[in-house]
């Protein structure tokens, strides 16, 4: 953490977040934006130091579940896309070979 050292320099406030890091860099931007006299100079999420304007960005993110909810979605997408072309196709083969029995049924 020797980048961070120079970052750490005179009075020094700590941020802890244990589950989610872009919660954590809410919290702080939230509380920076009601007390002028806090200054961020930046953080240190999940083992790297980042500027303020890289901890803004980080703040900026939906939160943990939001984005693995939207990561399922995602990938979910394409199974149930093919599901249901899979099913249209089924169906119309179906409805095909419907109209060719009725077709013959009535030549007879």
């Amino acid at each position: 953490m020797a980048v961070a050292k120079d970052a750490f320099k005179g009075p020094v406030a700590l941020a802890v977040g244990y589950d989610d890091p872009v919660t954590a860099a809410k919290k702080v931007i939230e509380f920076s934006k009601k007390n002028e006299k806090l200054k961020m100079t930046g953080g240190v999420i999940e083992g790297k130091f980042l500027g303020a304007q890289e901890v803004r960005a980080v703040a900026d993110l939906p939160p943990r579940d939001v984005l693995l909810s939207m990561l399922a979605g995602t990938l979910q997408a394409p199974v149930t896309k093919l599901a249901r072309l899979l099913s249209a196709t089924v169906g119309s083969f179906g409805h095909a070979m419907n109209s060719l029995k009725a077709k013959k049924e009535s030549s007879q």
